[in-house]
């Protein structure tokens, strides 16, 4: 696709898709944002609106605190820490040795 067809896009609403490839995230393609550079625009104003600086304040605006848990961690049986199980790295068998 040339970037008149990406220039076109721009020209329509800004946070409305490019040409699909704002829809899957909210952000515009690498392309388009270096067209909206080149034209020394606010990249900004393309992206989502979820993607901007006053909605996520707003999202941690609010104080929330952690839901109170009644289970506790179980008791610990073992007091000793066992290590895995050590695998031997593969290798070629013990018969091709013999062989050669």
């Amino acid at each position: 696709m040339e970037h008149r067809a990406y220039i076109e896009g721009l020209r329509g609403n800004r946070q409305e898709k490019l040409y699909g490839h704002m829809m899957v995230s909210g952000l515009p393609c690498s392309h388009a944002i270096a067209i909206i550079d080149h034209r020394h625009e606010d990249i900004t104003e393309f992206c989502g609106v979820y993607f901007r600086v006053q909605m996520y304040r707003r999202a941690y605006s609010l104080p929330f605190n952690p839901m109170p848990d009644a289970l506790e961690l179980p008791y610990i049986v073992y007091t000793t820490v066992i290590p895995p199980a050590a695998r031997r790295i593969a290798s070629r068998s013990k018969k091709r040795y013999r062989q050669t």
